[in-house]
């Protein structure tokens, strides 16, 4: 996450910058309209993508507390609902296209999917395997 937060911000000109936005290129629009910026210099990705990496770091370390089942369809389908809906309000209706509402958004899918993510390989402890069913007594 530093190199599309700090990079850009530090070393606006530098190749640590250039590099960050190159990487990220692929990855998200880059509308310097749509990023947060700090002192006038912009983040290498956007409002929602800055949501959905940062929520996949908070989903990944929820996951050591709560191991939902990953192959629950209705969790990824609660977790990218709220972004789907704001995408297509926003077509529609171009006054709800918010950037607190797009890294709200973003941040909502990218915590489901850290905490599925990292649920999926992180072993189970709580007396029940992932490939076998309930452990024998």
């Amino acid at each position: 996450m530093a190199s599309f937060t700090l990079a850009p911000m530090l070393w606006p000109d530098g190749a640590a910058a250039i590099s960050a936005r190159m990487i990220f290129s692929g990855l998200c629009h880059q509308d310097p309209a749509r990023s947060f910026a700090i002192d006038g210099h912009p983040m290498a990705v956007c409002h929602r993508c800055t949501g959905i990496y940062f929520g996949l770091a908070a989903g990944a370390l929820a996951a050591l507390a709560f191991l939902p089942d990953p192959s629950r369809k209705r969790y990824w389908a609660a977790g990218i609902a709220p972004l789907a809906l704001q995408v297509l309000l926003a077509w529609i209706w171009p006054a709800l296209d918010l950037f607190w509402l797009r890294t709200l958004t973003g941040a909502i899918a990218g915590v489901t999917g850290g905490l599925l993510l990292a649920s999926a390989v992180t072993p189970r402890s709580r007396g029940t395997s992932r490939v076998d069913g309930p452990e024998a007594p």
